[in-house]
């Protein structure tokens, strides 16, 4: 074990110091170093001690600390792949562990738990909330898969928990990408604004709160990160007005003609019934023009 200990010691100190190793920039290029008692081996093995076991390599408890007394320890490979910088952590209950931890604890795949995030859903609902259960089809015809939803003690299939409570699966689906539980999904009645302001909703693409005005003339909507901020925009807007479109001033001078970089020409574009017509591509923005004129004077 002793001889393991040195070879972890000759890394650490390969890491730190020598500038040509394959590590040096995550570790010396950091700014990471070492206590300066451990160029000699003695008093880093007996601060360290022997790892456990043959599974357990030299980790620093924290990712951004140096080799120093306290932050040190031997740790299996899943624990050091648990406590890198791009960790990412979630508290429950007070409790903060890596969000893998939490996945594991609560038994929902981590695949999962990412992907529920990235469609805003919060931390503490994707590692919490056992949405999906896939079991067999009974039938056995069908050699599919059928998802079920476990809420409370009940299990049901996606199609019968909509019928229970008498809701539509797309709004269901919905509100479920908004990080709403199961059952307040189930159970907010159809056509109620679930955001609490009127003239806002949720965009799912974009993962903004979406204010929106229609009037019979022109359209307004503008994306917020709170559904607060939507709401007082939509008021300032209905008691002001829409604001008239902004014009954007056109680079080359010509109304209807734009330079396209990738075919290294001047594109003149028109359009009809709300509809962009391209007209072609010229060398020159004047005959982009020309060609604009001609086609408008129809």
């Amino acid at each position: 074990m002793k001889q393991r200990v040195r070879r972890a010691w000759i890394a650490m100190k390969a890491r730190v110091d020598f500038p040509n190793t394959k590590d040096y920039k995550n570790y010396g290029g950091r700014g990471i170093t070492y206590d300066p008692r451990y160029k000699k081996f003695p008093p880093f093995y007996a601060d360290v001690g022997d790892p456990p076991t043959l599974e357990h390599t030299l980790d620093r408890i924290d990712t951004d600390g140096d080799y120093v007394p306290g932050n040190m320890r031997w740790a299996t490979r899943l624990e050091q792949a648990r406590n890198k910088r791009n960790t990412i952590y979630a508290e429950i209950d007070g409790v903060i562990k890596p969000l893998a931890e939490w996945a594991e604890e609560y038994g929902i795949p981590y695949g999962n738990v990412i992907g529920r995030l990235h469609i805003g859903w919060s931390k503490e609902n994707a590692v919490s909330i056992p949405v999906k259960v896939i079991i067999p089809r009974k039938r056995a015809k069908r050699k599919g898969m059928r998802l079920l939803y476990t809420i409370g003690t009940e299990t049901k299939s996606f199609a019968q928990w909509c019928a229970h409570y008498n809701i539509h699966t797309y709004q269901f689906k919905q509100r479920m990408l908004e990080g709403q539980d199961p059952l307040t999904a189930l159970t907010t009645p159809w056509g109620i604004n679930i955001t609490g302001y009127k003239g806002v909703s949720w965009d799912r693409r974009k993962n903004l709160y979406r204010a929106t005005i229609h009037t019979k003339d022109a359209r307004w909507e503008k994306c917020f990160k709170t559904a607060e901020e939507a709401g007082r925009a939509y008021l300032k807007i209905k008691q002001e007005g829409i604001p008239p479109p902004q014009i954007i001033e056109n680079k080359t001078g010509f109304t209807g003609v734009s330079w396209v970089d990738k075919k290294q020409k001047y594109r003149a574009r028109i359009e009809i019934k709300g509809k962009r017509v391209d007209l072609g591509y010229y060398k020159t923005a004047e005959e982009a023009h020309t060609a604009y004129l001609e086609r408008k004077a129809l």
